[in-house]
């Protein structure tokens, strides 16, 4: 179960790719959260949002930081593309990710490079010295 609270974007507090902290407001008190654009969308100050407070109110390592689960102001969030397999699933946080599984997926690419590579290294130190030993062998004999 995790506790839910509504709170209004008062300003931006850091940004880095991937992720933004802003202040907001929440039932009267100034505090903190958390937002992951690729996951939820922008928000603006002034936009109401959804924040997962559970580990605020449970006192765990988050930093004080509540997280952003959704912009309450009406703006939507198209799926990226790529990728079909679904983490977090049957809950309504489920999000669709790319798996090393599939094959836009630059890990299986690499692996299946590695793979040809460390082929084509054994092949060459097993097999071809024994060739060349037979075909000399029958050089000789001839």
């Amino acid at each position: 179960m995790i506790e839910v609270g509504k709170g209004t974007i008062i300003k931006e507090l850091f940004s880095r790719p991937g992720i933004r902290a802003f202040s907001v407001e929440v039932a009267g008190r100034e505090e903190k959260c958390i937002l992951y654009p690729d996951l939820t969308g922008e928000v603006q100050p002034g936009d109401t949002v959804l924040l997962n407070t559970s580990a605020v109110s449970l006192g765990l390592g988050s930093g004080g930081y509540h997280y952003i689960i959704a912009n309450l102001n009406g703006q939507t969030k198209s799926m990226q593309a790529g990728g079909h397999i679904m983490k977090l699933r049957y809950t309504p946080m489920q999000v669709k990710v790319l798996s090393v599984e599939e094959e836009e997926s630059l890990i299986t690419l690499t692996c299946w490079l590695l793979t040809v590579s460390n082929l084509r290294r054994f092949w060459w130190r097993r097999f071809i010295p024994c060739w060349l030993q037979c075909a000399s062998i029958s050089m000789t004999l001839v």
